[in-house]
């Protein structure tokens, strides 16, 4: 302990007096720049000048560039005294460094029949269809919506978005046998390795007229991209009223597949105010511009646009994943994981060895996702 004081008197003398805590910002603009959290002068490793250089800011005297995604090293998002004493306490080993979330993750490349597969003895839930009107679209959708096997009503229970593919709808999940979602969660709850949650399954082609069906051109997959809109405006707000719901967003996932996986990630990237969690199985091209065996894609974002940059949010988790042998999208997944690279994204992204583009990369996928939402 008299380590620990000595050290935090000589970091507050080195940047002038504060005698109370202080918050220089109400919120604060996301960086990826910092590989270790709480390493607010860029050294690589977090150590006494960090904590001076928020004592610094703090006071006014800062100069040059100041990284605040790294300087809240207690996420409670603001820059305040308490993330110096923080890394202060650290240094003087009273307290284990902090890890982000997506530093812990341990990817498993298949998921196990152990999470998967039915148990004896165990009733997993079924699904309520679920009818809720779309101001978006000015007509009545539908989606449909599977409570933990416990739901109690007097609880409240995180939820995940989880999106379909180009041609499907808010069934395919459910009607196909070979997607283990609903068992995988189920599972994974019992054994105490996921949080109970609700999961919503919805019908992402967000469309008023009936005429309009999916196709391989711009105008047939507009309705997808404009599902952010139904989503967010409607859908959202029906489930947060009609069911027992931990709102904000770090209660709040979103995932898909394909195209569903294409349309994650750009909701992820466009409201990261809504979704802390966003994951991709094998997703489809168009996120950015990009040509396919199917059509050109003008894409729903720049390259440049892939970034959190200048965001008061950015993920806790975003998780990407492909199979090796996807005849359908190819190594999409490994492009867009180029680009966030290159943009400072932080993200994991892992390869799902011999999968197809089908149900063993997104049984894989949601698998290694929910284990560590919420």
């Amino acid at each position: 302990m008299k380590k620990f004081i000595s050290v935090l008197l000589s970091a507050i003398l080195l940047c002038g007096c504060l005698s109370a805590p202080v918050s220089a910002f109400g919120s604060y603009a996301q960086s990826a720049r910092a590989a270790v959290l709480g390493d607010v002068n860029g050294s690589g490793e977090l150590d006494l000048p960090d904590a001076v250089a928020i004592l610094r800011n703090l006071a006014h005297l800062s100069t040059g560039d100041f990284d605040e995604s790294a300087a809240d090293y207690d996420g409670n998002h603001k820059v305040d005294l308490s993330d110096a004493v923080a890394i202060l306490r650290v240094l003087a080993k009273l307290d284990p460094p902090k890890q982000e979330l997506m530093d812990t993750v341990e990817i498993e490349q298949f998921c196990p029949t152990s999470a998967s597969d039915n148990r004896s003895g165990v009733t997993y839930p079924r699904a309520e269809h679920i009818k809720y009107y779309s101001e978006f679209t000015k007509c009545d959708r539908w989606a449909n919506v599977v409570l933990p096997a416990n739901y109690d009503p007097t609880k409240k229970y995180p939820v995940i978005y989880m999106l379909h593919g180009i041609f499907c709808d808010e069934g395919t999940f459910l009607n196909d046998p070979a997607y283990r979602l609903v068992q995988i969660c189920t599972n994974l709850a019992i054994d105490g390795l996921a949080k109970d949650m609700i999961i919503v399954f919805p019908n992402m082609y967000a469309t008023g007229d009936p005429n309009m069906q999916p196709a391989f051109t711009p105008e047939a997959v507009l309705p997808y991209d404009d599902f952010i809109y139904d989503l967010t405006g409607s859908l959202m707000p029906y489930i947060e009223t009609h069911y027992s719901v931990l709102a904000g967003r770090e209660n709040t996932a979103i995932a898909g597949f394909s195209m569903g996986g294409r349309e994650a990630l750009f909701i992820g990237f466009e409201r990261p105010d809504l979704f802390a969690y966003c994951g991709a199985f094998a997703p489809a091209p168009g996120l950015t511009p990009m040509r396919d065996w199917a059509m050109e894609h003008k894409g729903q974002l720049s390259e440049n646009e892939l970034t959190f940059e200048g965001k008061e949010y950015s993920p806790k988790l975003l998780m990407i994943c492909g199979g090796t042998n996807d005849h359908t999208v190819g190594d999409t997944y490994k492009k867009y994981d180029e680009i966030m690279t290159s943009n400072g994204v932080k993200h994991i992204c892992y390869d799902v060895p011999g999968a197809d583009h089908d149900a063993n990369a997104v049984n894989s996928g949601f698998y290694n996702f929910v284990r560590y939402i919420f």
